[in-house]
C-alpha cells in the first residue's frame, strides 16, 4: 500500500492554515482518484504554530483495464 503525507506548518493564525489546507485539498482532488485513495486532512495547532496537512493512502490496487 502506498501512502503520501504532506504538511506545512508555522502559520501564525488558524485562518492562514485553513486557506493553505483548502489549496492542498484542491491539489489532492485533482491528483488522486478518490475511488482508489482515501484522503484524510485537517488543521492542527502544534509547537510551531498552525499546521495544514493531508494524508492519502491507496485503498486498492490500480488495475487498469483496456
Amino acid at each position: 500500500m502506498r501512502k503520501i503525507t504532506w504538511y506545512m506548518s508555522g502559520f501564525a493564525t488558524q485562518a492562514e492554515a485553513e486557506k493553505m489546507h483548502e489549496e492542498m485539498m484542491d491539489w489532492a482532488r485533482k491528483t488522486f482518484d478518490l475511488n482508489l485513495w482515501a484522503v484524510e486532512s485537517g488543521v492542527r495547532h502544534g509547537p510551531y504554530g498552525f499546521k495544514a496537512e493531508i494524508e492519502a493512502s491507496e485503498v486498492k490496487a490500480n488495475n487498469a483495464e483496456s
